[in-house]
């Protein structure tokens, strides 16, 4: 949507003089006018007719003839008096019926061209005149007035020190009337202002015919598709909605191309005029619902700026913040206009007043009626965009317009509408640069600093983790895991999660030496380092790793241990000893088992070697002390065999 209607009317002085007139305080009621308006307003009636009572009471007291000395003479013979662009049948006359010359001039402003009235005699102190203006707005189209048959938007304006402004407009269906209370106080349709020489924009009017329209239709060639466009307009508008037209046939590659993302909204565009009670008193209002079409709405008295702004709107699906949806809008439209063909926009962009509120636009509130809205509602509205603009503005300087549509080309990819968080870390990651500040000034309130500096915190260590992962040829798991709780700024977690990570790559550090000199150690023993332990290292279980490497330490020790001892020369009892043993076959299973990483079993496998060869002496003494044993046992047998056979011979003696 864009920002509600306002007209901006100057004032205009109201007493002029001939000779000039002297000096005057701003307070002193010089010369009171009073005032009252008729504004007519019948588009099926023909034009809107306006009529002006003005009562005019001299209290200068230096117009006093009789009583200020010197030679020169004031008085009072010429009032200005605003009028709507476009007035015709202008007429002026005294209460008498006197014609009196009235004399349209200087530069329209806004709705409002001045008009000069000279009274038929002049005015001295303590004078009055009664007079009265008459005319006609026939059928036209003005940027700030518009009266068709089937609608009319006329701005109720009035002047003087005091003024009344009463309307007479259509009530009953099938009409729409709308009157919206702008410089005065509001009884009904009748409205009343007070002011010193004051030129008022009473109200805005707008009586319409909803239900007299037509449609025309084509067909915008965007990058992949052709979409059709629908456009809705009162009859009457023809060349309105032909420009319309062209406008947005020629607009909508140009802003697909600045956005940096293809289309990606409903099948079909439609594009209606619309009263404001419908828009919510914006100039306009886009929403589009993905299963039908975008519905661009738009009130007839809409500049092209405001055209493209809604325009820009289709792509407003990538956001969900109403501050990024508004300025890029903004800033898309603004963008485009040096693109499209020379002449195709008219006027010029509109320069909005600096805020009068403080809005972080993260605080800027969802669309609401702006019909009726109070001045602080107002000043929040013009401060969100006008701040939304500018801190879009500010970003294409510091990192240019292609980072703005990398970074929405990021968050279509991602598939969801992007948060003012999400797009602070996808302008970051895209960019390379630390916004933290900018984002702190326009976007997020005071009350969560500590956060952003929790984030930044979060983002440079994991930033550090990942550059120490990769040169280590980890895996990215870990960092990944924790880059999404930093991604949903849950920072508390990923604090935990780096710390233990950190605490992991400590180790890993560690490990590495001891890597070094395992490997020296595997190379000399003529063994092959298995990538067992790499690959808990990849999977960051440091912790495993520690524990392998300590064993794959024990495992080559023995290992070399049980090689240098099978090598080794062995005396006459020693391979006595070995005689039926074969340690040689062990040291090779420990080898084997080495090599495939199984080093408990390499330890076992160089252990019995190990205590093979140990005991070899032990075993010869073992073998001798049994071989004895059985010579003596074998004896023993040999003796008892001839003691029982000598007892068995009979006695001869």
């Amino acid at each position: 949507m864009r920002t509600a209607l306002r007209i901006t009317v100057f004032l205009l002085a109201i007493a002029a003089m001939s000779p000039p007139a002297p000096a005057a305080n701003a307070e002193d009621d010089l010369v009171h006018v009073k005032s009252h308006v008729l504004y007519d307003i019948h588009p099926d009636q023909g034009p809107v007719r306006v009529t002006w009572d003005v009562s005019i009471l001299n209290n200068d007291p230096q117009t006093d003839v009789e009583h200020t000395p010197g030679s020169a003479i004031f008085f009072y013979e010429a009032f200005d008096f605003p009028l709507l662009v476009g007035a015709s049948g202008l007429t002026a006359t005294s209460a008498a019926g006197a014609p009196l010359e009235i004399t349209p001039g200087g530069q329209e402003q806004g709705p409002m061209v001045p008009a000069t009235v000279k009274l038929d005699r002049r005015l001295f102190f303590g004078d009055s005149y009664d007079l009265r203006i008459q005319y006609e707005v026939p059928e036209k189209r003005h940027p700030a007035v518009i009266t068709i048959p089937a609608y009319a938007f006329i701005p109720l304006l009035a002047s003087g020190d005091e003024a009344t402004v009463d309307v007479s407009a259509p009530v009953d269906a099938p009409w729409s009337t709308s009157i919206e209370a702008v410089d005065c106080a509001q009884n009904g349709v009748t409205f009343s202002c007070t002011g010193a020489d004051a030129v008022f924009l009473a109200a805005v009017a707008e009586v319409a015919r909803p239900d007299l329209t037509a449609t025309m239709s084509t067909e915008v060639q965007l990058r992949d598709r052709k979409v059709p466009l629908n456009i809705t307009y009162f009859q009457g508008e023809e060349a309105f909605a032909q420009h319309v037209s062209d406008l947005a046939v020629n607009a909508l590659p140009v802003l697909e191309d600045i956005y940096g993302v293809q289309y990606f909204g409903p099948g079909t565009v439609n594009v209606s005029e619309r009263v404001r009670q419908v828009i919510l008193g914006y100039e306009g209002l886009t929403s589009c619902d993905p299963a039908t079409a975008c519905e661009v709405n738009i009130s007839p008295i809409a500049d092209d700026r405001t055209m493209l702004h809604e325009l820009a709107h289709l792509w407003s699906g990538l956001y969900e913040k109403r501050w990024l949806a508004e300025g890029f809008a903004e800033y898309t439209a603004a963008q485009s206009v040096q693109y499209l063909p020379e002449g195709l926009v008219s006027g010029s962009a509109v320069v909005r007043q600096q805020p009068s509120v403080e809005l972080q636009l993260d605080d800027w509130g969802d669309v609401e009626n702006v019909i009726g809205a109070s001045e602080d509602d107002l000043a929040v509205e013009n401060a969100g965009y006008f701040r939304s603009l500018r801190f879009l503005d500010q970003l294409e300087f510091e990192l240019g317009v292609e980072a703005l549509r990398r970074t929405n080309q990021a968050i279509s990819q991602e598939g969801e509408p992007a948060d003012s968080r999400r797009f602070m870390d996808l302008l970051e990651d895209i960019s390379g640069r630390n916004n933290d500040s900018l984002f702190v000034e326009w976007v997020f309130p005071e009350s969560l600093e500590p956060l952003i500096s929790d984030r930044r915190e979060a983002r440079d260590r994991l930033t550090n983790v990942t550059a120490r992962a990769q040169a280590a040829g980890l895996t990215e798991d870990v960092p990944a895991e924790i880059q999404k709780k930093v991604d949903a700024w849950q920072f508390q977690e990923a604090f935990t999660a780096l710390e233990t990570a950190e605490a992991g790559l400590d180790t890993f550090d560690d490990l590495k030496d001891d890597l070094a000199r395992l490997q020296e150690d595997i190379d000399a023993a003529g063994l092959v380092l298995s990538d067992s332990i790499q690959k808990l290292l990849a999977e960051w279980d440091f912790e495993a790793a520690r524990s392998t490497v300590d064993q794959a330490f024990e495992a080559v020790t023995a290992y070399a241990i049980a090689v240098e001892k099978v090598n080794a020369r062995r005396s006459a009892w020693e391979q006595f000893g070995l005689l039926g043993s074969d340690p040689e076959s062990s040291v090779e299973r420990a080898a084997s088992a080495f090599n495939d990483g199984d080093y408990e079993n390499a330890i076992d496998q160089a252990d019995k070697a190990i205590d093979t060869i140990d005991g070899a002496s032990r075993t010869a003494m073992r073998r001798v002390l049994i071989v004895a044993g059985l010579a003596a046992l074998f004896g023993l047998v040999v003796l008892g065999a001839v003691w029982l056979s000598r007892r068995r011979e009979p006695d001869f003696a």
